[in-house]
């Protein structure tokens, strides 16, 4: 985005936003002395080419009440999730248990068979954080890791986030609402500040739940660390005409390139308006917490 940002940093241009927790924090403060290192009037220590940008929180990605124990509620999502890990549990639980029954005497892990995803949590974190921090895994890893174990965590995955419309809208739909919102302002000449770079450090269900609406739950798998989802819009070459550009950074790749995403059911690039229209019953929320409530 060089030529498209301006080189020096200016709050009317760019607006950095982070869940409240520690890594997303860190990860938005390295990205910013990334994008912005200080020239010129703004280098106030020519030993430390670093300068502060402000990072705000965001109250949109609700990601964190993915967890069965975290102290965000919304009591109509957690209905949601655990029906979906009822149905998991009843259609893949012994298929999940044999699995975890083999890697028990390696890891030591306790299996509750009423809840074996929770286990299955544990080891999951441990494998997937250390492989992708480039850590050597043990030799007998290798029978179980990355497949089967990527398989069936996946599912599992998907079973906590985005097994149904309405929890892919609990969970992101506001955050979806926003960047909808700063395009349709931007189109329509109202945005203020007319900023150019809107950034958000999420998570890994960040990306999850919006890929997913975008039709694109089964699209790349689980995000590893450093990945990103881009959105970009277009002025088109007709007056009025204004597009959607969909990119990945997939934070495992070695050369970290952005690739192209095809959205189901819309051209690439795809249109504003169908876009809009396409993903409305996620985002067309008016009352949270009311939707968050479990009906009588």
């Amino acid at each position: 985005y060089n030529g498209f940002l301006d080189e020096h940093f200016r709050q009317e241009d760019m607006l950095a936003q982070s869940t409240l927790v520690d890594r997303t924090m860190m990860s938005a403060a390295q990205f910013l002395a990334g994008l912005y290192p200080p020239k010129g009037f703004q280098v106030w220590n020519k030993d430390l080419m670093w300068q502060p940008i402000p990072i705000f929180i965001t109250e949109k990605d609700h990601t964190m009440m993915v967890p069965i124990s975290s102290s965000q509620t919304c009591p109509r999502f957690r209905q949601l999730q655990n029906e979906s890990l009822i149905k998991y549990r009843n259609e893949h639980g012994s298929d999940l248990l044999a699995f975890l029954q083999k890697v028990q005497p390696y890891t030591g892990i306790t299996i509750d068979p009423k809840s074996p995803t929770t286990a299955m949590n544990h080891i999951w974190e441990s494998f997937f954080c250390a492989d992708n921090e480039g850590l050597t895994l043990p030799a007998w890893t290798k029978s179980v890791y990355p497949e089967p174990m990527i398989s069936i965590y996946d599912e599992i995955y998907k079973a906590y986030t985005i097994a149904t419309d309405t929890m892919i809208r609990l969970l992101q739909g506001q955050l979806f609402q926003e960047i909808i919102g700063f395009m349709g302002a931007k189109i329509n000449g109202t945005l203020e500040p007319s900023r150019r770079l809107y950034f958000y450090s999420g998570h890994d269900n960040t990306i999850k739940t919006v890929f997913g609406m975008l039709g694109l739950g089964d699209f790349g798998g689980i995000a590893k660390t450093g990945s990103a989802l881009i959105l970009e819009l277009h002025r088109g070459p007709q007056e009025g005409q204004h597009h959607v550009q969909v990119l990945y950074i997939d934070g495992g790749s070695k050369d970290l390139e952005p690739s192209f995403v095809n959205i189901p059911g819309c051209d690439f690039p795809c249109d504003f308006q169908l876009l809009s229209k396409m993903t409305e019953k996620y985002y067309n929320i008016t009352d949270y917490e009311s939707e968050c409530q479990i009906s009588p």
